[in-house]
């Protein structure tokens, strides 16, 4: 049986052997984040009204931010092993402290506990997950991590189709507040396999062969790098957009949500069928379409999928004001933000020069999502909680934000051609440290192209077809 599944995915047996533990580190991180994320907001909403939500968000990309700037200072200076399993030990911890808490308090007492339950769910959501590729990227060459990524990815659906599974069936059975002891067991095993790959890991020389120990600064210089390159800033644009228009229709959802179900545990059981369904059929999207429209149809048209999407679901938001339309919104971010998208704002790093790549994408991927995030915060408590405007008008400023996201796409697409054209020309493509698993068809014909010149420029081209 391990032979065929060698055979199927295309991995080596030492290959396999280490993807197999990543895979599920990544499965059980997700699916204690979404179950936590669904059991955060039903307990919170039981608290609050929607429109204090915002006051969550902005504290949690404070907090990130913070955390994010630690990160990248300390992150090749520190024991990657005892770093990980404390910070999972320290969260789990905190779940099982939150779950003693949570479930003997009084139904009028003080929501200063469901506000910290927010915001620890919030930054153990934006950083657990991530320890999983940081630990992928020490442990295993980027060859390795190239060819086994999309079995390792594949434990980030499982584990969302899972935790929605396990918080319907956990609240459904013993209440919402329980669904924090599911969260603090899938930390610790992941605390388990930390210790069981660190002791698995290559015996070579300068094993942190990741891009980050080549590096060396803090948030500042991450930030001066992205400001003084138009390509990176359109990058961050398209992400910080996103993060914006996403933090909206996502308090929508919740708003409506529980104007519809206003009991706290099937508004959780609410959250956990739909992130089961959702995460079904992402998985069908990511296996059966993502690769093939990447490889057909290229970044630039991938790359307004989202927006699309959203912008028609906002408008039957604003024709219907349903329960209906607003799934259908959150479906139109939620499916396809992390399965088509993920993959096409991958495909965006692939002209960044290596040496630049983690100290880049580590501020962009987690204090510019968070700054949209916070900046979506502040635009609903504006709109929302001073302007009294309902959740179902709020859509209009999603759409407002929505031609900004086009256009920075439209941006980023122009920018990521020119930047892949130049890196091909002077030969410094690194196929090796590019996060993305997959070329589209941009790169692949641009590549071919290079087969025509010298022997040189044919003998690069077949290294990065290879």
């Amino acid at each position: 049986m391990f032979t065929v599944v060698q055979r199927v995915l295309g991995l080596t047996p030492r290959e396999l052997g280490r993807a197999l533990p990543l895979f599920a580190y990544l499965f059980l991180t997700m699916a204690g984040s979404v179950a936590s994320k669904a059991a955060r907001d039903a307990l919170f909403l039981d608290r609050f009204s929607a429109r204090d939500l915002p006051y969550a968000d902005i504290a949690i990309a404070v907090l990130v931010g913070f955390l994010a700037g630690v990160y990248i200072r300390a992150g090749s200076r520190t024991n990657l092993r005892n770093v990980q399993i404390g910070s999972l030990l320290a969260f789990a911890a905190t779940a099982v402290g939150f779950w003693w808490n949570a479930k003997g308090a009084p139904a009028g007492g003080s929501g200063a506990l469901f506000i910290a339950i927010y915001v620890w769910v919030g930054a153990l959501s934006v950083l657990v997950p991530t320890q999983v590729w940081m630990l992928a990227n020490y442990v295993m060459t980027t060859r390795e991590a190239k060819r086994a990524f999309g079995l390792i990815g594949g434990g980030a659906i499982l584990g969302w189709i899972v935790g929605g599974l396990a918080t319907r069936e956990i609240v459904a059975r013993f209440g919402t507040e329980s669904t924090l002891l599911w969260v603090a067991a899938t930390l610790v095993l992941s605390s388990v396999i930390v210790w069981f790959v660190w002791r698995d890991r290559p015996d070579r020389l300068g094993t942190h062969d990741s891009a980050a120990s080549q590096e060396e600064g803090g948030l500042w210089t991450s930030f001066s790098t992205v400001r003084h390159s138009p390509y990176l800033t359109a990058i961050a644009s398209v992400v910080w957009l996103a993060a914006f228009v996403t933090t909206i229709t996502g308090w929508q959802f919740k708003a409506i949500a529980k104007q519809n179900i206003p009991s706290t545990d099937e508004l959780a059981m609410f959250f956990g069928s739909f992130n089961m369904l959702a995460g079904l059929v992402a998985l069908a999207l990511q296996v059966l379409f993502t690769g093939r429209i990447l490889r057909s149809a290229g970044v630039g048209l991938t790359l307004f999928i989202v927006p699309a999407a959203m912008t028609i679901s906002s408008f039957g938001l604003l024709a219907t004001g349903s329960l209906l339309a607003v799934g259908a919104l959150k479906a139109s971010d939620q499916v396809l933000r992390y399965s088509v998208d993920k993959a096409t704002v991958e495909l965006l790093y692939l002209p960044v020069h290596a040496h630049q790549m983690f100290r880049v994408k580590s501020f962009i991927d987690t204090v510019v999502y968070r700054i949209g995030d916070a900046l979506g915060g502040l635009a609903i408590l504006l709109f929302a909680a001073v302007l009294g405007l309902a959740p179902t008008q709020i859509s209009w400023i999603a759409l407002i934000a929505l031609l900004g996201w086009f256009w920075a796409a439209w941006v980023a697409r122009l920018q990521y051609v020119d930047n892949l054209r130049e890196s091909i020309h002077q030969h410094r493509l690194d196929s090796e440290k590019a996060s993305a698993p997959i070329l589209d068809r941009s790169a692949s014909d641009l590549i071919v192209s290079q087969l025509n010149g010298s022997p040189d420029e044919v003998l690069y081209a077949l290294h990065l077809l290879e």
